[in-house]
């Protein structure tokens, strides 16, 4: 037996119904997401007088910020889920929690890749001017850029614009592509 919810701004609906589905998954994701980040952290701390903390491997450091932070915070809730057979819902806080959390994951993880190119575009090409004293402070503003523009994307669903849904197995909630109200639309 389990529990289908449904959510708008204010409340979460949960209906009864069957769906056998099974913990490995999720406890796999939540394995692997967050223990191999840390794991990636540690040996970024570890061997730290080889690099020297070059922009590369800070951008390579804030990515595994990021998705371990990202693992840590969304997969509880849908082991959760999963252990309790589905009986609990999430509550509208926990559904645009973890709309948030899933959305700054993967606009977050995309655009520091996306720094991490840019990063060795200017290397390849402009291998001078890279090797600045500012490269550093270039990486900086590139990784909190990402941060803060990712954080202002992902609160749009918060206050007001778009709105959030569950998705199947109804343990993860996220933008709904789905909806044709306006908002929807632009924040999609």
């Amino acid at each position: 037996m389990m529990s289908s919810c449904s959510s708008n701004r204010t409340t979460t609906q949960c209906s009864v119904g069957t769906i056998n589905e099974t913990m490995g998954p999720p406890i796999m994701q939540f394995l692997g997401g967050f223990v191999e980040n840390v794991l990636a952290l540690f040996i970024l701390i570890k061997t730290k007088k080889n690099h020297k903390w070059k922009p590369f491997y800070r951008l390579v450091c804030a990515l595994a910020i990021t998705d371990a932070t990202v693992s840590s915070l969304v997969y509880p809730f849908a082991i959760t889920r999963y252990a309790t057979r589905f009986t609990y819902c999430y509550s509208v806080n926990v559904c645009h929690h973890v709309a948030f959390i899933l959305s700054f994951a993967f606009l977050g993880s995309a655009l520091i890749v996306t720094a991490i190119s840019f990063d060795r575009f200017l290397a390849i090409l402009f291998p001078f001017k890279y090797d600045s004293s500012r490269k550093i402070q270039r990486t900086t503003v590139m990784i909190f850029s990402s941060w803060i523009l990712t954080a202002a994307i992902c609160t749009l669903p918060l206050v007001g614009v778009g709105e959030v849904k569950f998705y199947y197995p109804e343990t993860w909630c996220f933008i709904d592509f789905t909806s044709k109200d306006s908002l929807n639309e632009l924040k999609t």
